[in-house]
């Protein structure tokens, strides 16, 4: 770590901003640079003035429209690289970026044909901290970094700090400055969770069951009254998504399926409905009834934010308790109820996971 370097930690549970906690101090240090001697010369050449590095392409895309959103009136420019394959590094080497959003394997490979893009860049953020340090892209951040001869300030932000990342980050940036909120592996207490034990009567054993039952509870109750409900149902494997999605189908509700074998585009045009606010019941939404279910993995569990979406179903045991604290946050974020169902079967049920409605009512981090 450069000792020009400074280097920050901002960890703060799901939905709760960290975006904007990040967004706003950054748009303000690049509009504090204009006044520089040094602006006057990169102005009107094309550079790249600070990077938002994101292990998705749905975060590329999410996080970009927030930027662009906010960057109309202080005149900033804001790129997604990789959004859309129309948009080459053509543009990019045309004209100035204020701040280029996109992923660590993109950065790295875009610097490869243009390196003098970055000799400016003197900010970078990694959103999901956590995740693009664990072994897929860890080595990527530390030459995204190597990269960038000017940076400043480096920023890490996450929801959750697993063990192995916080020693890692601690033995990298030794004098890291961290702000962590006191609520950090806590579920909001507006998230109303409950573990359904599979293997009693009626389900024995049976998780489809489960599901059913779970959907039929969620149309029939009176909540989200006039609106399309919308249901988030979370599978370990990818190749358990279709089935889920079949079963579903099949006994009467809409459902579809997302996860890594399904490309970009597609997946973008998929959650269109799970991004944006829940749409009123009207003649043109002919399923009935009016629900509206989406199969997915981990790969939509962090930080896309889902608008008011209410309901998750754990159909699976998550791996960890971080993957569990992000497969919750999906739902109950920036201060909105929730509810939650967790599926265990006879051959998962733990202590753990049977005291995990307390730990969750009491506040406690998992």
């Amino acid at each position: 770590e450069s000792k020009f370097l400074k280097s920050y930690l901002l960890a703060a549970e799901t939905g709760s901003g960290k975006t904007l906690a990040y967004l706003i101090p950054l748009m303000s240090k690049l509009k504090d640079l204009e006044t520089t001697e040094e602006w006057k010369h990169i102005q009107n050449h094309p550079v790249i003035r600070s990077v938002v590095l994101v292990p998705t392409m749905e975060l590329v895309e999410q996080v970009t429209k927030t930027v662009k959103n906010m960057s109309h009136q202080v005149k900033l420019r804001a790129f997604g690289y990789g959004v859309n394959p129309q948009l080459t590094p053509a543009k990019l080497t045309s004209q100035r970026v204020d701040v280029l959003i996109t992923t660590p394997t993109k950065f790295i490979n875009l610097y490869a044909k243009h390196a003098n893009l970055v000799k400016y860049c003197s900010f970078m953020v990694a959103d999901e901290a956590d995740s693009l340090l664990d072994e897929s892209f860890g080595p990527e951040i530390t030459k995204a970094v190597a990269m960038c001869p000017n940076l400043t300030e480096l920023v890490f932000t996450s929801a959750t700090i697993p063990r192995s990342f916080d020693k890692l980050i601690t033995k990298q940036y030794p004098d890291l400055n961290r702000l962590v909120t006191p609520g950090i592996h806590r579920v909001s207490r507006r998230i109303e969770f409950t573990t359904v034990n599979v293997w009693e009567p009626p389900f024995l054993d049976n998780k489809e069951l489960a599901l059913n039952q779970a959907l039929y509870s969620t149309h029939t109750d009176n909540k989200e009254d006039g609106l399309i409900k919308r249901v988030i149902v979370f599978r370990n494997n990818r190749k358990d998504v279709k089935s889920t999605v079949d079963f579903i189908n099949k006994v009467g509700y809409d459902a579809f399926g997302v996860d890594g074998s399904v490309p970009y585009e597609t997946r973008d045009e998929l959650i269109k409905d799970f991004i944006t606010p829940p749409k009123r019941i009207d003649d043109s939404y002919e399923k009935k009834p009016h629900i509206k279910v989406m199969v997915t993995t981990d790969l939509l569990a962090r930080g896309i934010d889902m608008s008011a979406v209410r309901n998750v179903v754990l159909y699976d045991i998550p791996n960890t308790s971080i993957d569990l604290i992000h497969r919750i946050g999906r739902t109950g974020r920036m201060g909105k109820r929730g509810r939650v169902y967790l599926f265990v079967n006879k051959s998962e049920n733990k202590p753990w996971i049977q005291g995990l409605k307390s730990y969750i009512r009491k506040g406690m981090s998992l």
